[in-house]
């Protein structure tokens, strides 16, 4: 558990302001702030103002991590975040939404309007000796809505939910989204301008689509008005979207490419650090250690079944890791129907392990959440078969894992983290014997 604290948004983005020559130079402003009552945002005077906006899944660690940093030089904030994600608490004057997803049939939460609005108000009159720090992460479009006049939200929704049901993957929907939502598209950074703007970014995953998704608000659109149009018209969906939505696309075409400012991003990647924390975490505890790659996928009982018998192997000396071990992989547990695909998974290694001394084998999903359940994954011992057979457990039921786990006492629950669910599983295995069967 300790290398897993490496994955927590707050201490991630307070190491990245550590390290921020952005942040640095502002801290000459700091030591110049005059101390007195913090205003609202309403009242205050805006030269000098230090403002925070944090949105998405892990948009509350990563504030507080913001407000252990910077304190009381932060005038004022606004923090986003969907229901079920972590909500700690925060300074006085950062102001919390929590937002729900977008409703069926075009419909959408009006908690993310008014997030969107708030946010707006609070940037609205930054000028250029202000500063405004970004904390984004996962997917921010799905965590407040802000449609350009003069669409609303049941438009904008409903056009998204358009191109979704059409077969538009996430990033090419996202290129709609930037041309239709005042917030999308580079918009957040246009709104926070000519205040110096700095932006901490935490992915669901590192690849270009996840990251994309994530820095939408403030990175530039990667697409045009036109491009979008040109896309709708070619897939057959044009027909399909209100008259507003073609009308302020086409003007959008007519008015031709805008500019957006520049704002300095700081990337986290944190699924690259696990394996490095793992390590060091191991290694100090006095185990091998031996990565089994962070690609590994599967379903539950079949993945379990085989990380079961590399266990086995290497306690026996058939692989080439000294002993006492820890083996670790990372990768994505396929869900296949299972209420508890992580907890499906060491039930699926039970058997592999039966009757071995020394053996412990888990599975955690790094969001917190294993499938629909309210367990990060689970663990399996030696000892795992013999207690439920005691105990009248059924191991074989992967339908039933999460309640099998839970009468053993071996269901791991966390909490939501904060951390997207593109931030995948983590698979992990100690070995401290040498084979011998109990």
């Amino acid at each position: 558990m300790a290398a897993l604290r490496s994955l927590d948004p707050a201490r991630l983005v307070a190491e990245a302001l550590a390290e921020s020559p952005v942040v640095t130079r502002w801290s000459s402003a700091f030591a110049e702030d005059a101390a007195g009552p913090v205003a609202t945002p309403l009242d205050r005077q805006r030269s000098g103002d230090t403002l925070l906006v944090a949105i998405g899944d892990a948009a509350g660690p990563m504030a507080a991590g913001a407000c252990a940093v910077l304190g009381q030089h932060l005038t004022a904030g606004v923090v986003v975040l969907p229901g079920g994600m972590p909500h700690p608490s925060l300074l006085p004057q950062i102001r919390a939404h929590v937002s729900g997803p977008a409703r069926s049939g075009g419909r959408t939460d009006a908690a993310r309007t008014n997030a969107a609005r708030d946010v707006r108000s609070l940037l609205a009159g930054t000028g250029p000796g202000d500063r405004v720090l970004v904390l984004l992460s996962g997917r921010v479009g799905s965590t407040l809505i802000d449609p350009e006049p003069p669409l609303d939200e049941t438009a904008l929704a409903a056009t998204l939910e358009t191109v979704r049901d059409a077969g538009w993957d996430p990033t090419r929907a996202e290129g709609v989204r930037g041309v239709l939502d005042r917030l999308a598209g580079g918009g957040l950074a246009d709104l926070a301008s000519p205040a110096e703007t700095v932006a901490i970014v935490l992915p669901e995953h590192s690849s270009p689509a996840g990251r994309g998704l994530a820095a939408a608000a403030v990175a530039p659109p990667v697409v045009t008005a036109r491009d979008v149009e040109i896309a709708l018209r070619r897939s057959g969906v044009w027909p399909q979207l209100a008259r507003p939505v073609r009308t302020l696309l086409e003007a959008g075409r007519l008015a031709g490419v805008s500019t957006h400012p520049d704002v300095e991003t700081t990337w986290i990647d944190a699924g690259d650090r696990l394996p490095a924390a793992l390590r060091r975490e191991a290694e100090r505890r006095g185990y091998a250690v031996q990565s089994l790659g962070d690609e590994l996928s599967g379903t539950g009982a079949r993945l379990g079944a085989a990380l079961g018998r590399a266990v086995g192997a290497a306690q026996d000396g058939l692989a080439a890791v000294p002993l006492p071990a820890c083996l670790f992989g990372l990768g994505s547990t396929s869900r296949d129907g299972l209420p508890g695909p992580n907890q499906a998974l060491v039930l699926g290694a039970a058997s592999s392990l039966a009757g071995r001394q020394g053996v412990l084998l888990g599975a955690i999903a790094l969001d917190g959440v294993d499938g629909s359940t309210d367990a990060a994954g689970g663990w399996v011992d030696g000892s795992s078969t013999d207690r439920a057979h005691a105990m009248g457990i059924d191991l074989t039921s992967a339908e039933q894992a999460g309640a099998a786990l839970e009468r053993l006492a071996d269901r791991l629950v966390t909490g939501p983290t904060g951390n997207g669910p593109g931030a995948g599983d983590l698979y992990l295995a100690l070995i401290d014997g040498s084979g011998d069967r109990a």
